[in-house]
């Protein structure tokens, strides 16, 4: 949404409430979002939200609003394009890295990765294993200044 209104703010802390609650990943939803203007939206991004009631309602309300602001669809998935990455450097994946390089002598891991990081913005094959959070096995739960 275009400015800061009011109701812009309320719809915004809705997604964050919503998506804190359900355990959504804030960056997949973000940038799965985009799939969800003008239609059902992802596989992904529903698979997030164990209670999909909730998340339809807020879309909802949020295609209005973008409707309100006469924003188009397309200007929507554009700007959303711009400023949410596929993917991030996440805690478990760069652990991962450390990991292989430091145990095993390992630098594919970290070739591969930089590559997939090299083109965040844009949904490569290299990318996908990288775009998901990790599982509960895989949580960091503490980093350290060289990482």
């Amino acid at each position: 949404l275009p400015a800061a209104q009011a109701a812009d703010s309320a719809l915004l802390q809705q997604l964050l409430t919503l998506m804190a609650d359900q355990g959504a990943d804030f960056c997949l939803t973000f940038h799965q979002l985009a799939t969800a203007i003008d239609a059902s939206g992802s596989d992904q991004l529903w698979q997030q939200f164990p209670n999909q009631q909730p998340l339809q309602q807020w879309l909802s309300a949020w295609r209005q609003q973008l409707q309100q602001a006469a924003i188009t669809p397309a200007t929507a998935r554009a700007t959303m394009g711009r400023h949410n990455p596929v993917l991030i450097p996440r805690n478990h994946q760069i652990e991962a890295v450390i990991s292989a390089a430091l145990t095993q002598q390992d630098r594919q891991p970290f070739d591969d990765l930089l590559a997939a990081l090299q083109q965040p913005w844009q949904e490569l094959p290299i990318t996908a294993r990288y775009q998901q959070p990790p599982t509960a096995a895989e949580r960091v739960e503490a980093t350290f200044c060289g990482t």
